[in-house]
């Protein structure tokens, strides 16, 4: 039995680095695209004579874009964001609320109803079209990961977690699985937490995950200790690079940005966490520009990435503003950060697609206007 699928009358938007788009043939194989047909020769014959038995997807009326990837889902308060209500990031430490969940779900007494918390948000993540995801909650311990997480066949789509601690990233390096280490805001930075960031990061499997520099008392503790800025610290020390992850930088200077350029850092930018927590301002515009590798994430009050990357064309758009530019920051921009074979419809990528049904809209693309940005 052939085992082929081709997906045939789509209007496919690729996010491939050429930023094609058009009514393309997608042929599909045991969970990898193996060829993008923009010329039509995918005649009924051709599959015939190359293709034989193939299930042929008519997805006429349709848009097949990658699947989205979050590489910021905090799967931790996604029952409970009201108690985020008057907080900033300078003061989450400090709420009650927040604090007894953390006791609640961290307590190995109540695992079973932290894996049912996990297994919701996932559900969740998946129905809103993220093939991928980033698990940034500090629930989850290597116990939790090893008896419940790691084996699942009840998570559907890919998901990589952030060590909260030395015991958990021990066995994920065991299992050579890629993973983060959290550098956050509420951790003494010292020369010695800097020491352990960089001998993490000499293990190919490891990245950095830090949201220091959303939070100003973290940032004038930093500068007060070591005099100078978090970004050139972690320059000073050896760690700034591309497997590095900013998060809601708000407090960033023009020097800053040129190191995190230079040194191919990331930035991850989740709109709903900027605009309700955030105390300070950055020229998210002039981060853009830059041409900082800049990803978008749901963070702790995000419901869904098109959500996010709504929120943010609201909230902040300028002349040179593209929305393709924004789209690649939850598919190609964010798989390639991440170092995974995915985010853009080609030749040899996972075959992680989504389907977006068009027949209710007005406002429909239509030929010969099939560029990436009116798509987008």
């Amino acid at each position: 039995m052939s085992n082929y699928r081709i997906i045939k009358n789509g209007l496919v938007l690729t996010m491939d680095k050429d930023s094609s788009c058009g009514v393309f043939n997608v042929v599909v194989r045991d969970g990898k695209i193996i060829e993008v047909d923009q010329t039509g020769k995918l005649t009924d014959e051709y599959i015939a004579q190359n293709y034989e038995g193939a299930e042929i997807v008519d997805a006429t009326n349709k848009i097949l874009m990658p699947g989205f990837i979050d590489p910021n889902l905090n799967s931790s308060y996604i029952f409970s964001r009201t108690f985020f209500k008057r907080n900033a990031y300078d003061t989450l430490s400090s709420n009650v609320s927040l604090d007894l969940l953390d006791n609640y779900f961290k307590n190995p007494k109540n695992v079973e109803e932290l894996y049912l918390l996990l297994l919701s948000s996932y559900s969740q993540s998946l129905l809103n079209g993220d093939t991928t995801a980033v698990e940034v909650s500090n629930y989850v311990s290597k116990q939790v990961y090893s008896e419940l997480l790691e084996e699942t066949e009840r998570v559907k789509q890919d998901v990589m977690y952030c060590a909260c601690d030395a015991t958990l990233h021990d066995y994920l390096t065991s299992k050579k699985k890629k993973h983060y280490v959290n550098l956050g805001r509420e951790d003494n930075v010292n020369t010695y937490s800097l020491n352990a960031l960089k001998k993490y990061l000499d293990n190919d499997h490891t990245m950095v995950y830090t949201d220091v520099l959303c939070s100003e008392k973290a940032v004038n503790e930093i500068k007060s200790s070591f005099g100078k800025s978090p970004v050139k610290i972690f320059n000073d020390y050896g760690i700034l690079g591309e497997d590095v992850f900013f998060i809601n930088p708000l407090y960033l200077t023009e020097s800053d940005i040129d190191l995190i350029l230079d040194n191919k850092a990331n930035v991850i930018f989740n709109t709903s966490d900027y605009i309700k927590l955030g105390k300070n301002k950055m020229d998210v515009q002039n981060l853009i520009d830059s041409g900082v590798n800049v990803s978008f994430g749901t963070g702790y009050l995000g419901s869904d990435l098109l959500s996010e990357l709504r929120s943010f064309a609201s909230a902040f758009y300028f002349p040179k503003f593209k929305y393709c530019t924004l789209t690649e920051g939850i598919t190609s921009r964010a798989s390639a950060s991440i170092g995974l074979n995915a985010g853009s419809i080609e030749k040899n990528r996972q075959a992680d697609i989504l389907f977006f049904n068009t027949a209710g809209l007005r406002n429909i693309v239509r030929i010969p206007e099939l560029d990436s940005e009116k798509v987008s």
